[in-house]
């Protein structure tokens, strides 16, 4: 940030960039730390022992969850450790006092890279929900296929392929031999699987509860500490571009900075809120698939549990939240983005006159 910019970024905005995440990583350090005093974290691993029992990982999801937190750590480390690398070697050799410098500004990108581990281990998390609510959907409409499609229209059951053909009873199929559940090979209601379905998609709801009780704060500081820093970057990028009537290497390589690092908070930015979006549709799209699947060609025992699934969805608001103040989802970015340009537009005539 300082190396070429030095002329343009003053010493007070500078210090408000180093300082805002000083304070969002102390404040997240501390959060973490009571957590882990007072044991705040059985809950959730409450939650997770429930899932592993009436919904495993299966070995799709597994795999898919594995590429996804390859994608995104892989990219984000692209973005952030060569650009914090180049910017501490400039410090180094172009600044006077150069090493204080290094030290001061390798401390503020650690304490940064410590908020981007907080924000990977919630988008994992939060990455795990999504697989179940999508699993759960995934029998939602398997279920509306065989029982209920091929039931009310039995000439299709000939050309339609049995999705349950040749498939080991504890991974496709959502049965379970427990006490109150039959087997597939004896009577099977279709009441018994939606209240499994019913239960699988209540855990996964508590879940949410759970990640929002603990990463709630943690997004808070997040999304206030890349909004800052985009903002700045993007105030300090704009004036050295107008402070300058020629391109030549020294202001390519700054603008080479300047959009990395926009890149890398946009981009940790959108993961946060894209990601608690799609949870969140996956989560309400239940509702659509049992609407679709309530009709009178059910026994009433059936469309009983169907009501009492959709009633419990539609009773509570199913969302990721920072602080209790948003909701995380891609409105948050347009309205970020709208925030941003009054800020901007308010640096620029303070800059101006300033001048």
């Amino acid at each position: 940030m300082v190396d070429d910019w030095s002329d343009v970024l003053s010493t007070s905005l500078t210090v408000l960039q180093s300082r805002v995440v000083a304070i969002a990583s102390v404040i997240s350090r501390g959060i973490v730390l009571y957590n882990a005093y007072f044991n705040k974290y059985q809950k959730y691993r409450t939650t997770l022992e429930s899932f592993s029992i009436y919904s495993p990982m299966t070995a799709a999801v597994s795999s898919r969850y594995k590429l996804y937190s390859v994608v995104t750590v892989s990219l984000c480390l692209t973005f952030m450790l060569p650009t914090n690398f180049v910017k501490l070697y400039n410090m180094y050799y172009k600044q006077t006092d150069g090493s204080l410098l290094v030290t001061h500004f390798f401390f503020f990108y650690l304490q940064n890279f410590s908020m981007y581990l907080i924000e990977n281990d919630f988008a994992n998390r939060c990455f795990v929900v999504y697989a179940t609510f999508r699993d759960i959907n995934d029998d939602l409409n398997r279920l509306k296929t065989e029982h209920i499609d091929l039931g009310r229209f039995p000439f299709l059951r000939k050309a339609a392929d049995d999705p349950w053909s040749n498939a080991a009873p504890s991974s496709r199929v959502v049965v379970y031999d427990k006490d109150f559940y039959c087997p597939r090979d004896k009577a099977n209601p279709l009441t018994n699987i939606v209240e499994i379905l019913k239960f699988r998609h209540w855990l996964t709801r508590e879940a949410v509860v759970d990640i929002n009780y603990l990463f709630g704060n943690h997004l808070g500081l997040s999304i206030l500490s890349l909004s800052v820093l985009v903002l700045l970057d993007v105030y300090t990028g704009a004036f050295h571009s107008f402070a300058n009537d020629r391109v030549d290497k020294k202001i390519f390589r700054s603008m080479l900075l300047f959009f990395a690092c926009v890149l890398q908070y946009s981009y940790r930015f959108c993961v946060i809120t894209i990601l608690s979006n799609v949870t969140t549709n996956q989560a309400v799209n239940a509702k659509t698939l049992i609407t679709n699947i309530n009709n009178r060609y059910l026994d009433t025992s059936t469309q009983e549990e169907l009501q009492l699934f959709y009633a419990q969805i539609s009773s509570r608001c199913i969302e990721f939240t920072a602080c209790d103040l948003f909701t995380l989802n891609t409105r948050l970015i347009t309205s970020a983005i709208a925030a941003g340009a009054t800020y901007l537009v308010i640096l620029v005539q303070f800059h101006s006159g300033k001048n």
